[in-house]
């Protein structure tokens, strides 16, 4: 499915020039979520350039079925992020744990059987060292087309095989690759920002005051809210790849409700003000007004949410409201502040 991706250059061949799935054919090696550690699945099947270069397949066995709750069982037991578009009714989920840290989740229509050859809308989720600075040197090159995404992210397309979209973010050691027959749902996915970690089973849960500032302070690090509010639950996720986000739930939701509302994400990243200061000068971002020398923007393509980042601090933030205009105030407001 994928070449091997052990350098940049080796990323390029794998990710800029060939298509995930471009007409697979598949052998499997595998075992149950539940018993991950009798075996791994490997689906490993070498994509073509496009009609004129055949694809070709690595035998190793068979295909796992998996719920949404299992693949949440999975992400806790091997405390990495496992990327997804979210469930899908109606469709079954077909995992593969490959070698070197790959893993895929592969949407099955009804009536589809685990193991088809057919070419389904897949997600793999690559286990890369600085996969950002990899996904970056593939995305310069001429053949590339890159896609607007958020949390200071970057995704692109090869012109040679469009229905494959490769995605990082900042301080990731994994790249994710969306495929779909159609090249236009592939890059919709990305773009809409559907394409997300796998939350682990009891990630977000309804916490209280006195509990989230004792887990801010016992984090190590700065976990940034918009400040104590009434009438509201605090909702309290963390991710397995060291992301926090603090929501505000008007009361009576229950946690992990997919309703939006206001949630203010702490992320690990690297120079993160050096980042954010780079992505708030291309085109498509719009700057907004911050104190604490620090630097603030949207993008045109994403109003709802605007990313932070400070002098010194390693971690970025995004504040997110489902009224794009209340999302920038909250952050000219000066109201963003680290948890105390």
């Amino acid at each position: 499915m994928e070449e091997r991706l052990n350098s940049g250059r080796e990323s390029a061949r794998a990710s800029g020039g060939r298509g995930l799935f471009r007409r697979p054919r598949v052998r499997l090696g595998a075992v149950l979520a539940i018993a991950i550690a009798a075996g791994l699945i490997a689906w490993l099947a070498t994509r073509g350039g496009g009609a004129s270069h055949p694809a070709t397949s690595v035998p190793t066995g068979k295909v796992v079925p998996i719920s949404a709750r299992g693949l949440q069982t999975l992400v806790d037991a091997l405390r990495r992020p496992i990327y997804w578009v979210g469930p899908k009714r109606g469709y079954k989920y077909e995992l593969t744990q490959a070698s070197e840290g790959r893993i895929y989740v592969r949407y099955l229509p009804p009536g589809v059987k685990v193991g088809s050859r057919e070419p389904f809308l897949t997600i793999g989720t690559y286990a890369i060292p600085n996969a950002l600075a990899v996904t970056k040197q593939v995305a310069r090159e001429s053949s590339s087309v890159r896609l607007a995404i958020g949390h200071g992210g970057l995704a692109f397309y090869s012109r040679r095989a469009p229905t494959s979209v490769y995605l990082a973010y900042p301080s990731s050691n994994y790249q994710v690759e969306v495929y779909d027959p159609s090249a236009a749902v592939a890059h919709r996915l990305v773009t809409s920002g559907q394409v997300a970690a796998v939350k682990s089973s009891g990630a977000a849960k309804l916490v209280s005051l006195a509990v989230l500032k004792a887990k801010a302070r016992a984090s190590g690090h700065p976990v940034y809210w918009a400040g104590p509010r009434r009438g509201v639950s605090y909702e309290l996720t963390e991710a397995s790849d060291g992301r926090i986000y603090v929501r505000y739930l008007p009361r009576g939701q229950r946690a992990g409700s997919n309703k939006p509302f206001l949630t203010i994400g702490t992320y690990p990243v690297r120079s993160a003000f050096a980042v954010a200061r780079g992505l708030a000068r291309q085109s498509g971002s719009v700057s907004v007004p911050v104190g604490g020398g620090g630097v603030a923007f949207y993008s045109r393509s994403r109003t709802t949410s605007v990313y932070v980042a400070f002098p010194k601090v390693d971690y970025q933030i995004e504040v997110y409201d489902p009224s794009a205009g209340r999302a920038r105030q909250l952050v000219g407001s000066g109201l963003v502040t680290t948890i105390r």
